[in-house]
């Protein structure tokens, strides 16, 4: 994992790589709005073993109480015989 950006990382020369064959290109995600930084946490940490992918937005402009209030996303692979609903935009 690198953190960081805007060009202050330096110079990536080594990268280490682990893939994993994925069943399908479909993924079913779920929001969860959480309250505060520790909310969050908490379903990340509640979440990691029932999910292929975590992500944390954060709104960084929150103060107080609010601080680190955001969504947590929860995502898995669909396997390929699941039905997808499809949503026309």
């Amino acid at each position: 994992a690198l953190v960081g950006g805007m060009g202050l990382l330096g110079v990536v020369v080594e990268v280490s790589l682990q893939l994993r064959r994925v069943p399908s290109p479909f993924v079913e995600v779920t929001t969860i709005p959480v309250r505060d930084l520790s909310e969050s946490i908490d379903t990340l940490e509640r979440s990691k073993e029932r999910s292929d992918c975590l992500i944390a937005w954060v709104d960084a402009f929150a103060k107080g109480s609010r601080l680190g209030r955001g969504t947590v996303e929860i995502a898995r692979w669909l396997d390929v015989g699941q039905g997808v609903a499809r949503q026309d935009l």
